[in-house]
């Protein structure tokens, strides 16, 4: 982290960490609000659309489960309209308005258009707006059940146990 700023945002976004995995045991508990893609929530339609396409864009199904298989939209979807506050609704409603103006621009929801959006957002440093979204679905993914047990990997102790290991043969210590 460079700043302050973005130190305090990770700080803030770690607390909503919590928040997202209540929001997944709710969305998974219920599969009518995951598979229905236009039932009453935060999103419109057209908002839903963009954020599922997004979604899918950015963490795609592959050997694993993707975003949209994980629920990601339906998830977001839920957090925003039961712990965001009013600002940052408006915050997120404003974010993908700017996100698919931006794409519209560059020749609608396809997937060229969002290649050169991500491109110019991360070698430009600009295009805030994307990379909050994108951050977001991506954070969603892994604290979701298929981004946290078949996307990511869990090792509980890495490396071999050495019961009485040789200080000599170890060397230096880690730090955390």
């Amino acid at each position: 982290m460079d700043t302050r700023r973005q130190v305090l945002q990770g700080l803030i976004f770690s607390l909503g960490g919590a928040a997202a995995l209540s929001a997944f045991d709710k969305a998974q508990a219920n599969p009518a609000l995951a598979a229905e893609p236009h039932g009453p929530g935060f999103y419109t339609p057209d908002e839903r659309a963009l954020v599922t396409f997004l979604a899918d864009a950015i963490v795609p199904r592959t050997d694993t489960p993707g975003a949209v298989d994980a629920g990601v939209p339906a998830a977001m979807d839920h957090l925003h309209q039961t712990w965001a506050s009013a600002k940052t609704q408006a915050g997120h409603r404003a974010q993908l308005a700017a996100i698919k103006a931006q794409l519209v621009r560059s020749g609608g929801l396809k997937l060229e258009a969002l290649s050169e959006l991500d491109a110019a957002a991360f070698s430009q440093n600009t295009h805030w707006e994307y990379r909050a979204v994108k951050s977001l679905i991506a954070t969603v993914y892994y604290l979701s059940e298929p981004g946290a047990t078949q996307e990511l990997q869990y090792e509980p102790v890495p490396g071999r146990w050495i019961a009485s290991a040789p200080i000599g043969e170890i060397g230096r210590t880690w730090a955390l």
